[in-house]
């Protein structure tokens, strides 16, 4: 299965992106790894999936993790955030997509930054609400389709 057939299933099918982060785990499983200009799409698509879990866990009390929101909601300390402030702007700064991933993945780190701040205010309700019904899951759900729209782009 080639990476956009399924973001584009993913993203039109009858559930339309409600997918959960266990279910795109198990199809991500399914596909080969995708590189191209520097970046394995597939696995900054799995590392972004993966904080639904690690949020998840920090708001419920359950991570051996120590989130810092001053960190988190940095852009530019993950992989694709690294990637999209070297390689990816050096080469596709001009780039409508690309732009469009820079916010978007922009967005992403403020609502982890902000659904951390609210678990560590003792603000647990609000945190998993922002969590499970803010912006943070149409967000997360827009780099997925941005990256692989961006893969296909670079093929």
């Amino acid at each position: 299965m080639k990476m956009i057939d399924w973001v584009n299933g993913f993203m039109s099918g009858p559930s339309a992106g409600s997918g959960t982060a266990e279910e795109l785990e198990k199809t991500l499983a399914d596909l080969e790894a995708e590189e191209a200009q520097g970046l394995n799409f597939k696995s900054a698509i799995e590392a972004h999936m993966k904080w639904k879990t690690r949020l998840s866990r920090y708001v419920a009390g359950t991570s051996d993790e120590q989130l810092d929101a001053s960190v988190v909601c940095r852009d530019d300390q993950c992989v694709l955030g690294k990637w999209i402030y070297g390689v990816g702007r050096a080469s596709y700064g001009g780039d409508a997509l690309f732009n469009n991933l820079k916010t978007t993945h922009t967005q992403f780190h403020t609502c982890a930054g902000q659904v951390i701040s609210e678990a560590d205010s003792g603000n647990t309700d609000r945190a998993a609400s922002l969590l499970d019904k803010g912006d943070y899951p149409r967000i997360s759900r827009e780099i997925t389709y941005l990256l692989a729209r961006l893969f296909m782009q670079f093929q």
